[in-house]
């Protein structure tokens, strides 16, 4: 079969270099026409040079080579057949595309001492030299890795010996280190450092690089997070899969410190988050001046499975801004949206907007949370560099059935999450929506069927602004539908109830201050309303 609508999907996608050093046609798979030879300079058929199919033969050094021999030529293509190719560690190089063909499959040694010598990476949002990432490549312009082929990262021999050797070391924490373990404290500054000084690499790690496209390739197996771009300007990852079984950590598409992101058309079906945006981890004797993450945008992608389908965080102390999610479908996932942090990472999370987001089967928690108490429940603590804040998050045209919480806000007391809407939006789940420590939340055409529980919970909230609100389900026949605590500055207008028991609204808590009530079917003297005790007098004011 002739592969020349493959080659002029390529060269309409990429655009091969003119000029050159002449590196061989695509022979074997059907010839080029005449009329396209010019174009087809710097092309490089892998099994030309010395690489071998079939699986079994490694071809490190044999592509490696091959990398740098079209590096050196200024730029080119090295082009797989359909085939297994089997290697170690690939480092690239500037104007260099993989593309691999249908029928391709780039499949990655389980061989630790093939991604070694150790290399500096990034980790977990923290600065290491560790094992070479899978596919590498540091301060490079104009790489593409495209086509309709495989890429396989072999993980389960990384996910097996790290689980085991987690067990091990916390069981007999003198338990003697391994070489690998040893080769990464020696290049540490003697230090084991974090998971014991066993770090799996990233199946694709960029550093630095500018003008980058990955585009069309599936994913398998990573040993750990799939794709990181760290620092990078300029990125495209379209229509890409992302395939990996039950396996720790095996993130889809991670920009990190990076600006000017595009992610596009992409399925996910993985066992962490789908794609997660990044932007380095403050830790007590780390640099701070971590590269924020922004201008990223995220549309037409299609998430199965993984721990959230869009998340920010949690390692952002840098950073992260200007950000949009649109037209994405999360189905079988753990949670849907998830923006955390903890005390301590510093970093300042604002301008995001999501939009027209389906959710459905979000089976581990919520269908958003932002969440600022990520992992760790520390104490209040003084407002300084290192605290951290979300400011600014729009959400429009959300719809979500069966997920455990509707919506879940968790700000600090000590700096409450600023400025989030939710617009024309509807909710089904166990638990409605809550919000904790938040300053400037509006919530207008939002609809919560909660199975159990209010559908609205506010707690130390100032200027709420609720218009349009409905309580559906069982959480319009609960009483009340709305609970409000320490609750200031704020309003509900004209929410629907659907008929259920008085009262509707409860409002308590010595620290509530100016709420309005504007409905014709709200009073305090008939019930629907109930004020505790310990709220001022003259707090709750309504009108009809």
């Amino acid at each position: 079969m002739s592969s020349i609508p493959q080659r002029r999907d390529f060269l309409k996608m990429a655009g091969l270099l003119g000029g050159g050093l002449s590196l061989g046609s695509v022979t074997g798979v059907g010839a080029a026409p005449a009329t396209a030879a010019d174009l087809m300079r710097n092309w490089a058929n892998v099994r030309e040079h010395g690489v071998e199919p079939g699986g079994t033969t490694k071809n490190t050094a044999a592509l490696n080579r091959l990398i740098q021999t079209i590096g050196r030529a200024g730029g080119g293509t090295i082009y797989f057949p359909p085939g297994v190719y089997l290697t170690g560690a690939l480092h690239l190089v500037s104007n260099l595309t993989l593309w691999l063909d249908a029928g391709a499959r780039l499949v990655f040694s389980e061989d630790f001492d093939d991604y070694l010598p150790m290399v500096p990476s990034r980790w977990q949002g923290v600065e290491v030299n560790n094992f070479s990432p899978l596919i590498y490549g540091v301060k490079l312009d104009n790489v593409t890795i495209a086509g309709r082929g495989e890429i396989d990262g072999s993980g389960a021999v990384w996910w097996d010996y790290v689980l085991k050797l987690r067990a091990t070391m916390r069981a007999k924490p003198d338990t003697p280190l391994s070489k690998w373990q040893e080769i990464h404290r020696d290049e540490n500054g003697g230090k084991v450092g974090q998971s014991f000084g066993f770090l799996r690499p990233p199946l694709l790690q960029l550093h630095h690089c500018t003008n980058v496209r990955v585009e069309g390739v599936t994913f398998r197996n990573a040993p750990f997070w799939t794709t990181h771009f760290v620092n990078c300007d300029g990125v495209t990852v379209d229509g890409i899969a992302v395939l990996t079984p039950d396996s720790p950590n095996t993130d889809g598409v991670n920009p990190e410190s990076s600006r000017n992101v595009m992610i596009a058309n992409c399925r996910f079906h993985t066992d962490d988050d789908c794609i997660t945006i990044k932007s380095g981890k403050r830790y007590p004797g780390q640099p701070a001046d971590f590269a924020a993450c922004e201008n990223i945008t995220i549309t037409n992608c299609v998430m199965t499975k993984g721990a959230s389908g869009v998340g920010i965080g949690s390692e952002m102390s840098g950073g992260v801004r200007r950000v949009i999610v649109t037209n994405c479908v999360m189905d079988g996932t753990w949670g849907g949206i998830h923006i955390k942090t903890i005390r301590g990472r510093g970093g300042v999370v604002e301008d995001l907007e999501f939009s027209n987001i389906v959710m459905k089967n979000i089976h581990g928690h919520s269908a958003v949370h932002l969440n600022m108490l990520y992992w760790e429940k520390t104490e209040r603590q003084p407002v300084t560099e290192t605290t951290p804040l979300f400011r600014n998050l729009r959400f429009n045209n959300l719809r979500c059935d069966s997920t455990q919480a509707a919506v879940l806000i968790e700000g600090l007391e000590e700096q409450r999450i600023e400025n989030v809407s939710f617009n024309h939006s509807d909710f089904a789940g166990s638990t409605g929506f809550t919000v904790r420590d938040a300053d400037g939340v509006r919530l207008n055409d939002v609809r919560v069927a909660a199975e159990s529980g209010p559908a609205l919970i506010c707690d130390r909230v100032n200027r709420l602004d609720v218009s349009g609100f409905a309580a559906l389900g069982n959480s319009a026949t609960a009483a009340p539908a709305i609970t409000l605590h320490d609750v200031t500055a704020s309003s509900l207008d004209r929410c629907g109830y659907a008929g259920g028991a008085k009262p509707y609204v409860d409002v308590s808590g010595a620290g509530s201050q100016w709420l309005r009530v504007r409905d014709p079917d709200l009073t305090v003297d008939d019930g629907a309303i109930k004020v505790g005790g310990d709220v001022g007098q003259d707090v709750v004011k309504t009108s009809r």
